[in-house]
């Protein structure tokens, strides 16, 4: 129930069949969004028995000739205690299986130890593709028997797969429309949520400085459905603390990531703290603000060379900085988008075409 996750099951899929010629694609999970290629998911959607989960894994292992982890930020605490790649490494040893992973992010190590192990994990895999330049500059540093491959997040494929995103507002008033996201976060690692806190009332009070400031109609996403770790709540929230001083719509999570694209592709501007809010606004050509609430963020603005001028870091400057750049955005709609589509889009492909020579 994570549109960041969706995609990129999405785009897994399609690059797999597009690139690879790969028919038999399964993911393994027991729920799969709408996918653009023919997919099913390895697992049965109910659990019947303890144990259930990790059964599947090991047939689904034994039966699949390759294991790519497809996206995210799955490599930043030790791997040793996880059972996933216990089994992973299990079947490594017998030589039954084909591992790498495309479009992923290394770090922020939660310690010393993490990297020794992920590193260790890595020797074992036949390839590996990191989505920002830090991720690809640290695996290059690392002693592995291929080459890291430097490319982009596999949702800057999204033009390909679903065509180009149309920009309208479509909405019931002539406002300009504002696409916004949020979400918690260090409440789910384990820090101080003081710092989550202090963000999200920064955040409300950047909207109600651009609301006082301009007609607009504010957007809200729910990209994460999760009842634990998302945001419908924090959303409804928003929500009604922002109905008292402009239009405010709610666009709930749908398991079509190539909708939920299309929809912040008809927003006039965006302000987004998930990731992948700042990123389906950048390929739809959309211009947008992003919360440096991780490091994932930074590297993915950093990469993209966004324009200093859009940066805000972690709410490090003023609501009244924030909304005034939001506001010249939705009034100055003409102004060209920074940022190379073509060039993004053609180092997302690099996670299916510079390592077909080392799947055969």
């Amino acid at each position: 129930m994570n549109t960041g996750d969706d995609a990129f099951c999405a785009v897994a899929a399609w690059g797999a069949n597009h690139y690879w010629n790969t028919k038999d694609i399964s993911f393994l999970c027991r729920r799969i969004p709408k996918l653009p290629a023919p997919a099913k998911r390895a697992m049965f959607s109910k659990s019947f028995f303890q144990g259930q989960y990790s059964l599947e894994a090991i047939l689904n292992f034994a039966a699949a000739p390759t294991v790519i982890f497809a996206g995210g930020s799955l490599f930043y605490r030790p791997i040793d205690k996880r059972w996933l790649f216990r089994y992973i490494k299990w079947f490594q040893r017998i030589g039954r299986i084909n591992v790498g992973a495309i479009g992923v992010s290394l770090g922020p190590y939660r310690t010393q130890n993490a990297r020794k192990s992920i590193e260790k994990l890595f020797s074992k895999f036949s390839f590996l593709s990191l989505r920002d330049s830090r991720s690809f500059k640290e695996a290059s540093l690392m002693d592995l028997p291929f080459k890291p491959v430097q490319s982009a997040d596999l949702a800057g494929l999204f033009p390909k797969i679903y065509g180009q995103a149309t920009h309208n507002s479509s909405t019931k008033s002539s406002n300009p429309t504002l696409g916004v996201s949020v979400c918690h976060y260090e409440r789910y690692v384990g820090k101080a949520e003081q710092q989550e806190k202090r963000r999200e009332k920064l955040m409300l009070d950047t909207l109600i400085k651009l609301a006082n400031a301009m007609p607009v109609t504010i957007r809200l996403f729910v990209f994460n459905a999760h009842p634990t770790f998302g945001e419908v709540q924090l959303t409804n929230n928003f929500a009604e603390r922002l109905k008292a001083y402009t239009q405010v719509e709610i666009v709930p999570y749908s398991n079509a990531p190539g909708l939920t694209w299309q929809q912040v592709g008809k927003c006039d501007a965006f302000l987004g703290i998930r990731l992948h809010s700042g990123i389906f606004a950048c390929v739809a050509g959309v211009p947008f603000v992003m919360v440096e609430y991780h490091q994932k963020c930074t590297d993915f603005l950093d990469d993209i060379e966004a324009p200093q001028q859009w940066r805000i870091g972690d709410f490090n400057k003023s609501p009244d900085f924030a909304a005034e750049i939001l506001k010249d955005m939705l009034q100055n709609k003409t102004q060209p988008f920074p940022i190379n589509l073509q060039s993004l889009a053609k180092k997302a492909e690099r996670n299916f075409t510079a390592i077909y020579e080392q799947l055969k």
